[in-house]
């Protein structure tokens, strides 16, 4: 038995769509953090964390939405690598 036995052909196409709801969403929220965490920084070709990341000051509702567990410590988690990220608060 497959999905296509199972579903009508409206509920396959409301599912399709709700999952490429889901994907645009989760590719904006990275492409957000990208830029957030790398864009204008002193020298992006530089190797070394210091130069080419950043950690992002987030309020409560940005910390929901771009970065859970703590994930806008990011320079932080660059030099402290051994480190899990959710000590890093």
């Amino acid at each position: 038995m497959n999905i296509r036995s199972v579903l009508t052909a409206t509920e396959l196409d409301q599912l399709t769509a709700k999952s490429n709801v889901n994907a645009m969403w989760i590719i904006f929220v990275v492409c957000v953090r990208q830029v957030a965490e790398h864009a204008a920084v002193p020298n992006l070709d530089n190797k070394g964390p210091r130069q080419h990341t950043r950690t992002v000051f987030a309020n409560w509702l940005e910390r929901r939405l771009f970065a859970p567990h703590h994930l806008n410590y990011h320079l932080e988690h660059h030099l402290l690598a051994t480190i899990p990220i959710y000590y890093l608060r």
